[in-house]
């Protein structure tokens, strides 16, 4: 690994893992929150996670309660989709069999 450390070109692939898993992490607590039921959402572990979310993404979360929420939550789950098939244990190739099944 290390003739790869001194041109940088390990340092811009654990740059972009890093950037992958934020934005997996992104849209799952995304499609999470549209899914969620306000009818829970007294239970303390879930009124936390809806109050983290709102914080760490309050554009996506308010516009998920708008007109084009729809859209948004469409979108964001096409967005979870993808970084699941690109995230599969067993490789793009078994994951794509698999592909659109979208359960969460």
């Amino acid at each position: 690994m290390k003739k790869y450390e001194d041109h940088g070109f390990y340092n811009f692939i654990k740059e972009e893992e890093k950037i992958v898993e934020y934005l997996f992490k992104k849209y799952e607590d995304l499609v999470w929150y549209a899914r969620s039921n306000p009818k829970d959402w007294g239970n303390n572990e879930i009124i936390n996670r809806v109050l983290r979310i709102e914080k760490l993404y309050p554009e996506e979360t308010e516009l998920l309660g708008k007109e084009e929420g729809c859209w948004q939550h469409g979108f964001n789950s096409g967005c979870l989709a993808i970084f699941r098939l690109y995230e599969h244990p067993l490789g793009i190739h078994e994951a794509s069999l698999e592909f659109p099944m979208l359960d969460t």
